[in-house]
């Protein structure tokens, strides 16, 4: 619609404009004839320009009672009846040339968004999928590293070891490893008589020539078991230190020479002793849970054997302070 369409809407009469403002709104010509006191014939004379029939004294107060019914401005009903000029209306247009412009805005904002979005999508995508790659290992890889740890890992056959793998010839380390650290577990103490015989019994079937020795005069065998860390010295008949060591709690050991043979054991209540076959009782031999007795030889008497015994290491005591070393490291206090 253009400037000269919307010219054609404005009203350029008195009674046309009178006519459309009391039609905007809503009201019956009979009723403000009946509240203005004046005929209803004569309101739509006015209305339709039609008033050459009307005396032109009152013509002019029944239009402005009229107009200031409808609040139609004074100004506007003087530019009508020609008493005062008329101000030119502004003429606005409905539509406004911006539209097209402000469609074409929204249309490239939406399309801006879209592709923002899109953008942001797939660099998170991207982000999120290579940081699980990375955490769980390129898969890509695999093929190449797989071939590599296996070349890097077929066992190559060692002529020392007659062709074997070295994982077959690690076992037996394996086997002694676990031994080993079985014999450093702990015994109960009701198997401990039953160790102590068993290790004699051990001593006295190793060979014969060790059975015969043990059995000639002068010589003895000794067999000691611990079912704790316990502090053990050793002299023979020939005055040699056959042991001065730390045991470890469920280890047992068998020695043999020439009778007598003196001993100090520190904490003597876990050691089981036997001699020459026989089991010895270390507690009347015991002071402050450290034994000192000597064992074969002339002498017999208990008494006798801790007298000699004492007379030959004037009140030596096992070393305090436990140690973890095993060549002549020092026991634990005693209990």
């Amino acid at each position: 619609m253009n400037a000269d369409s919307q010219n054609e809407l404005i009203p350029k009469t008195l009674g046309e404009t009178l006519r459309l403002a009391r039609r905007a709104q809503g009201l019956a010509l009979n009723d403000i004839a009946a509240e203005l006191h004046i005929r209803p014939s004569t309101l739509r004379a006015i209305e339709a320009d039609a008033t050459g029939h009307l005396p032109a004294v009152y013509l002019k107060g029944y239009i402005r009672s009229y107009a200031q019914h409808l609040k139609i401005p004074a100004a506007d009903v003087e530019c009508l009846l020609g008493e005062a000029p008329c101000a030119q209306p502004t003429v606005r247009p409905v539509f406004s040339d911006a539209l097209p412009k402000d469609r074409s805005e929204r249309w490239f904002k939406a399309t801006s968004y879209v592709l923002a979005s899109a953008v942001v999508i797939a660099l998170v995508w991207q982000f999120t999928t290579e940081a699980v790659r990375f955490s769980q290992g390129d898969p890509r890889s695999t093929p190449a590293n797989a071939a590599t740890s296996e070349k890097a890992g077929s066992p190559a056959a060692d002529p020392d070891a007659g062709g074997q793998p070295a994982a077959t010839r690690s076992e037996p380390a394996k086997s002694h490893l676990r031994a080993s650290i079985a014999a450093m577990e702990p015994a109960r103490p009701a198997a401990r008589r039953t160790i102590a015989e068993e290790a004699w019994a051990a001593v006295g079937s190793i060979t014969p020539a060790a059975g015969e020795q043990a059995a000639t005069p002068g010589q003895g065998a000794l067999a000691i078991s611990t079912s704790a860390d316990s502090w053990i010295e050793i002299v023979d008949g020939n005055g040699d230190r056959i042991e001065m060591d730390l045991m470890r709690a469920g280890s047992q050991r068998n020695y043999q020479g020439k009778e007598p043979f003196r001993l100090l054991l520190g904490r003597a209540s876990s050691i089981d002793l036997v001699f020459n076959g026989e089991s010895i009782d270390l507690g009347p031999h015991t002071r402050g849970n450290v034994a000192r007795i000597t064992l074969g030889g002339e002498s017999g008497d208990p008494a006798n054997e801790a007298t000699a015994d004492e007379a030959s290491n004037p009140r030596s005591e096992p070393p305090a302070g436990g140690t973890d070393s095993g060549d002549g490291g020092s026991m634990p206090e005693a209990d």
